[in-house]
């Protein structure tokens, strides 16, 4: 299942989607059920069953099954990613736009996981009905009288008994007769084959049985003649074929708790909880796996105490519940869950949890994992205790192992109790302390920066041994930059004048706009967007495009990019080469007839040869560069990394912000456009580049007050993103009139107000002259 998929099943009820799809189907218990959606006949009306509190659902008829994407895409009759869009739609949430069960095969895996979990379900009730009746004694009287379990308290337990493989089949096709041939292929045995009667189930983070555990009744376990002849001597464990265990066996019963006890017994998880217990997970014997963190994380897991079992050393004298510890909080760190320990010796003389609470109580187990502690102490702990502190080698190693700790945490809370405790152990006054603390982390940190440098030195070698100069230039600009970003002790460094001058220095002016009376107060920002807003037809392309004329005049050193993806290229060089013209062209011309000149090879208006001339100078330099890809916002933000790694760049505009897109997939549009923005002014931000971007406000604003920045809120919070916004208002018909303009003549009254300014004052008004057909824009008296 992909990232995606997870996402989805995790967030989004089953049981809402199915409201929303009005599918009218009865409750029972917790399930849903009714006529399939595929249309076929149901079986007494309920061969269509929706498990709720699982979240999936399968018809017995038909064998139609899946999670709520495949729910959506049945009814609807939607692709995968129309289904996301309309869950998005319906419950106001975004999720990543990652392939997400579509490769050869997938549907197929899906739905035949889901016919299990549905079939399965039903041989778990079977069994836990049985466990308690006469043909399951046995296996009840091993619970009882072998593990110590109280029969009341068993009742809470997911303990079943699991009937020979023929018996559960005949069961299984009286219940649901129309799903012969789903049963017929369900998976029952394990390696071992029919020989388990006592069991219960794995089931995934949403409680999906995805197989079943089995144990033999005996503590010694039982010796196995297999179908082959081989002969197994004291097996006590076996599982169904295809059980899938990549979540946390039990997560499912933890939902709600943010902090979990992780055990390694699946028994002690089962049982913890009927003693008052809660949140009780077990991650079985093998290591804690990344797919184990993640389910931690979708459930909103905060903290989580290892409590693993103290098993007998081996022959390194190791206990491998404290190997498993230290494995566990190495894939912690860095996750955002805080973790704690209970060391595997504290439960001596016992060997886990489970034989803890038998033998000495539940009251017991709770003063137990009362005496916790930081995952980072327990570490700390067992270095100091493996030295000498008297023997300065051995204290300078176990000094050194400490400083590397706490150089890793990032809880402040943990980190001033994990200082603390590091300089009482070491003996160490606060000046020294904190003095050696600093010195260890710049000397680390330059380990870091030089092994990084070596690195970068063998990457670009290679990337040049195959010739590959675009990569190679465009990897080397990144790493440069991402280890200048990382140098050492930058981040403990105060910020003072000396690194306000540097960061100045390095911080390009602002740039004028080549409007006099608007850069008397403003300036195009480096590293932040400037928004130009605007209705429709109101002159917002044009008004980029003089901008971007100005610049390209005004800073022959730089390079300028214009994006146009309402346009193509063509367009957009053509409208240059018509503003470069100038207004003293034929005020009467437009963009056909321009386009006619060129094409036919005409040389007749001065005008316009030396606008081609001049636009031929500033594209063959490399000042000047036009182009309509990319419209995705990732690949836009890679696009702007390899640019300024390339070129130095003046600015970058953009027209429209309307047009980009991104790869994930939100509810609504506004908040697509929200997170783009975001995205765009935060690689403004890290590339300090004036990003200049057309608008167009949420609402229309043609009788809007001047100074209202409601709109551009309302089309996904740009107002907020911005360090500068322009609004272009027309003047209308009415005030032509009163000006005794000319309304054939072809120009149009601007008017331009800041509206946001956070380098100067907002407010400014400015009157401009629009002549339409050269896309000529100037200030009003000046040239028009």
């Amino acid at each position: 299942m992909s990232e995606t998929r997870d996402l989805i099943n995790d967030t989004i009820s089953v049981e809402e989607v199915v409201k929303h799809l009005g599918l009218g189907l009865g409750k029972n218990g917790r399930h849903l059920q009714g006529n399939c959606p595929a249309g076929h006949a149901s079986q007494g009306g309920a061969s269509f069953c929706v498990n709720t509190a699982a979240n999936y659902f399968h018809c017995f008829h038909c064998g139609m099954a899946g999670d709520v994407v495949d729910l959506v895409e049945l009814v609807l009759g939607l692709e995968y990613e129309e289904a996301l869009r309309w869950l998005a739609e319906k419950f106001q949430a975004d999720f990543p736009n990652r392939p997400g069960g579509n490769r050869p095969g997938a549907e197929a895996d899906m739905r035949a996981y889901y016919q299990r979990a549905s079939l399965y379900d039903l041989v778990f009730e079977y069994g836990k009905k049985l466990l308690f009746e006469e043909e399951g004694k046995n296996a009840l009287e091993y619970l009882v009288y072998e593990r110590g379990y109280a029969p009341e308290k068993l009742k809470q337990t997911d303990w079943m008994y699991f009937p020979p493989d023929l018996r559960i089949r005949d069961q299984l096709r009286k219940a649901r007769p129309e799903a012969a041939e789903q049963i017929k292929v369900l998976k029952l045995q394990g390696p071992f084959e029919d020989n388990f009667r006592l069991a219960f189930p794995y089931r995934n983070r949403r409680g999906a049985v995805t197989g079943f555990l089995k144990r033999a009744t005996s503590p010694q376990g039982m010796h196995v003649t297999t179908h082959d002849g081989k002969k197994h001597e004291a097996v006590r464990w076996d599982s169904t074929e295809g059980t899938d265990r990549k979540d946390l066996f039990n997560l499912h019963a933890c939902k709600g708790e943010k902090s979990l006890i992780l055990v390694e017994g699946y028994p002690d998880a089962l049982y913890l909880p009927t003693q008052g217990i809660k949140g009780v997970a077990a991650k079985g014997k093998d290591l804690l796996c990344k797919t184990h963190v993640e389910g931690l994380k979708a459930h909103g897991v905060e903290m989580v105490t290892l409590c693993f079992d103290n098993g007998p050393p081996d022959e390194r004298g190791e206990i491998a519940g404290v190997r498993k510890t230290e494995k566990a909080l190495d894939l912690l760190r860095g996750t955002g869950i805080q973790a704690f320990v209970v060391d595997p010796s504290c439960l001596a003389p016992c060997k886990d949890p489970d034989q803890w609470v038998k033998e000495r109580g539940i009251e017991s187990f709770k003063k137990l994992l009362a005496s916790r502690v930081y995952g980072s102490v327990w570490r700390w702990n067992r270095a100091k205790s493996a030295c000498d502190l008297s023997d300065l080698e051995q204290w300078t190693r176990a000094r050194n192992e400490g400083f590397r700790c706490a150089h890793e945490l990032t809880d402040a809370s943990e980190r001033t109790f994990f200082l603390e405790t590091l300089k009482t152990d070491l003996a160490l006054n606060g000046g020294l302390f904190d003095e050696a603390l600093r010195e260890y982390g710049a000397r680390e940190a330059r380990k870091g920066q030089e092994a990084e440098y070596r690195d970068l030195h063998r990457e670009i070698g290679g990337l040049l041994q195959e010739g590959k100069l675009d990569e190679l230039e465009r990897r080397l600009q990144e790493k440069v930059r991402a280890l200048r970003a990382r140098a050492p002790g930058r981040v403990a460094e105060p910020y003072n004048l000396a690194r306000l001058q540097e960061d100045m220095m390095q911080t390009p002016e602002g740039l004028q706009t080549g409007y006099e009376s608007l850069d008397q107060t403003v300036r195009i920002p480096a590293g932040a967007l400037t928004i130009v807003a605007a209705r429709p037809s109101q002159g917002k392309t044009a008004f980029l495009m003089n901008l971007l004329l100005h610049m390209v005049s005004d800073n022959p050193e730089k390079a300028f990019f214009f994006f146009s993806w309402q346009e193509a290229e063509r367009r957009t060089a053509l409208k240059l080469i018509n503003i470069l013209s100038g207004p003293a062209a034929d005020a009467a011309r437009d963009l056909s007839q321009i386009e006619r000149y060129i094409r036919g090879g005409y040389t007749g208006t001065p005008a316009i040869e030396k606008a081609k001339q001049e636009f031929q100078a500033l594209t063959g330099k490399g000042r000047l560069w036009i182009m309509d890809v990319p419209c995705i916002v990732e690949d836009l933000e890679e696009a702007l990394v390899t640019l300024s790694g390339k070129h130095n760049v003046g600015a970058v505009f953009m027209d429209s912000l309307e047009q980009i897109r991104t790869k994930a997939i939100y509810p609504t549009r506004k908040m697509e456009l929200q997170r783009i923005s975001e995205r765009l002014r935060e690689t403004a931000r890290a590339l300090c580049l004036p990003l200049v971007l057309a608008a167009q406000p949420g609402t229309d604003t043609e009788n809007g007050k001047p100074g209202d920045l409601d709109p551009l809120h309302e089309a996904g919070g740009l107002a907020q993103d911005a360090g500068l916004v322009i609004a272009l208002h027309g003047s209308g018909p009415d005030k032509d009139r009163e000006e005794d303009k000319d309304p054939h003549d072809g120009t149009a009254n601007l008017r331009l107000t800041v509206l946001k300014n956070r380098n100067g004052p907002a407010g400014l008004e400015a009157m401009l002259c629009f002549q339409r057909p050269t896309l000529v824009i100037t200030e009003r008296g000046r040239g028009s």
